[in-house]
């Protein structure tokens, strides 16, 4: 799959502890800062969020779109958060990364909890039995709109989508990726 917000490969190798995929430089910087650093102006994280709201949008719109395009060839999220994004502050490009834990198709959470961040982690992900689908995948894209835009602009009209697509109930979240999208971008347009 092409996408602008995904680094394109340039080669597997095969090891004796598994494949290994190379990928092209991309010069951004992780958005992921320990919780011991997350006050920390310095950090990525913090000057990714004081950037002016339709550059953070433009870059929350690329990284959903990656998410259509996996929801729409079968992928469920998995292990999303922060430390999945690089942005580069020169060029104002974003770029998904860390997909080792998707899985092909919705499935049961056989275990409890799953690996991932519990700021970005819908309930599902935490729940032995629970089902893990799209919704999943709308669940964490959602809390991504939530920290990196709304905690600065709680105002946002975005704020209703993003709290609708995180309700605890999966039936109550937008059905898919792509429903999301459409939601989120009527939000992000009505903002201008």
């Amino acid at each position: 799959m092409v996408h602008p917000a995904l680094i394109p490969m340039e080669r597997m190798v095969d090891t004796a502890e598994g494949v290994l995929l190379v990928s092209e430089w991309f010069g951004g910087e992780l958005l992921r800062a320990p919780a011991q650093l997350r006050d920390d102006p310095d950090q990525a994280f913090n000057r990714f969020k004081a950037l002016p709201v339709r550059e953070i949008i433009a870059a929350l719109d690329s990284v959903i779109d990656v998410h259509v395009r996996l929801d729409d060839a079968g992928w469920v999220v998995g292990d999303f958060y922060d430390g999945c994004l690089m942005y580069d502050f020169r060029s104002r490009t974003v770029k998904v990364m860390d997909f080792e834990c998707y899985q092909h198709g919705s499935y049961v959470n056989r275990v409890g909890r799953l690996p991932g961040s519990t700021r970005f982690m819908a309930p599902e992900e935490l729940t032995a039995g629970a089902t893990v689908d799209a919704r999943t995948t709308v669940f964490n894209l959602a809390r991504m709109v939530q920290i990196f835009l709304l905690e600065r602009h709680p105002d946002h009209p975005a704020c209703e989508i993003a709290t609708a697509a995180t309700h605890h109930d999966p039936s109550e979240r937008p059905a898919s990726v792509a429903g999301f999208r459409q939601v989120w971008r009527e939000a992000a347009d009505v903002a201008g």
